[in-house]
């Protein structure tokens, strides 16, 4: 398992999507089971979007 905070992640894979992301959420946290070597556009998209949806279940979701 591999502990890395989403904006290294999302640099390291597919540096395009860091427009969609605030300061708040690039600096969450991720876990990622299998580390970075096995990881594709698709699951990094899978990601933003559950880390989106975590960071505003208290609020209401306004991007």
């Amino acid at each position: 398992m591999q502990e890395i905070q989403l904006f290294d992640l999302v640099q390291s894979v597919s540096p395009k999507w860091l427009p969609l992301l605030r300061e708040d959420e690039q600096s969450m946290l991720v876990v990622l089971q299998y580390g970075l070597g096995n990881l594709s556009e698709t699951d990094l998209k899978e990601i933003i979007g559950a880390a989106i949806m975590e960071q505003h279940k208290e609020q209401p979701l306004y991007h």
